[in-house]
């Protein structure tokens, strides 16, 4: 991440980004999901959103530990910026990408952090960051676990 980065920047998080950062919490994804907790970034959602990690998090098949997910929600119901988004006229290959784009149009979002660049437009977000992208950059970034 670049160096100006504000404790009142908003980031929108993909639903894959934060099942990747609780299952390997030392990974890059991890980094972005411990800023985004201890208030370095404000995290922007609506209820789309907000349904989408309740929904995603509680998969079997993927056996995070259910303290974590709830204390994430607890998060995301009390402390992340609900917006509301309006529709973008983009139609997504995706249609489950589309709350992530429109509430980081809506919210005038800093970030857009998705493993999925490919699904978005590239007259994007100021900046999407790629999981790939985020493992270096959080390295060396003091907010996100680096020196």
């Amino acid at each position: 991440m670049p160096g100006d980065v504000n404790a009142t920047d908003e980031i929108v998080l993909d639903t894959n980004v934060v099942v990747s950062a609780m299952l390997n919490p030392g990974g890059a994804p991890g980094s972005i999901l411990r800023a985004v907790l201890d208030g370095s970034f404000q995290l922007l959602v609506d209820n789309r959103i907000a349904f989408e990690y309740s929904d995603g998090l509680r998969l079997p098949k993927l056996r995070l530990d259910s303290a974590d997910v709830q204390s994430f929600l607890d998060f995301v119901k009390h402390e992340a910026e609900y917006v509301t988004a309006s529709p973008v006229g983009y139609r997504f290959e995706d249609p489950d990408d589309l709350p992530f784009y429109e509430v980081a149009k809506g919210g005038n979002a800093e970030y857009l952090v998705t493993g999925n660049r490919q699904h978005f437009p590239e007259e994007s977000i100021n900046k999407v960051w790629l999981v790939e992208r985020l493992k270096a950059e959080a390295a060396g970034h003091p907010r996100m676990g680096g020196s």
